[in-house]
């Protein structure tokens, strides 16, 4: 399970890291993962609010290079939404953690890419060990208690 945790998460981030060299996202102050905006510079932030929109698609019209109006558009495809329904207590207490990471001024990317593959491989970890352990209750026969067997025997 941590591998398939593991393996969808590289997908969207390399999903996410070929929109960003596509032309439309001209700042490289912000990396789009998924639909989630992530600040490489949160120290400079004029805008203290983040995009955690993993649902819908995301317009976003404002552009903070200084060069003038940009379109974003971001469609977070189904991948990544079943990634994050899947993992959706990692994103919550990751996205805690990176938001306030981003606070003290440590890069939201930096953070966010060494944070969650940590956080994925523990889910997916539990998740597993979770599924193995409900089968493995599931395929057990019941035995017999020691009383319920003597007394089968001498009746």
């Amino acid at each position: 399970m941590p591998v398939v945790g593991l393996i969808l998460f590289s997908w969207v981030s390399y999903d996410s890291w070929n929109a960003k060299r596509r032309p439309q996202i001209a700042s490289s102050r912000y990396f789009w993962w998924s639909s989630l905006r992530l600040d490489s510079h949160p120290t400079n932030s004029r805008n203290q609010g983040s995009n955690w929109g993993f649902f819908t698609s995301v317009k976003i019209a404002n552009d903070d290079s200084g060069w003038g109006h940009v379109d974003v558009s971001i469609d977070p495809g189904w991948v990544a939404r079943l990634l994050v329904l899947s993992a959706l207590p990692v994103f919550l207490i990751g996205g805690v953690i990176v938001a306030g990471l981003g606070k003290m001024g440590i890069s939201q990317v930096s953070s966010f890419m060494s944070l969650m593959p940590l956080l994925m491989v523990g889910w997916y970890y539990f998740i597993g060990w979770l599924v193995d352990r409900s089968s493995r209750k599931r395929s057990q026969p019941t035995t017999p208690t020691l009383d319920l067997a003597r007394n089968a025997t001498l009746g």
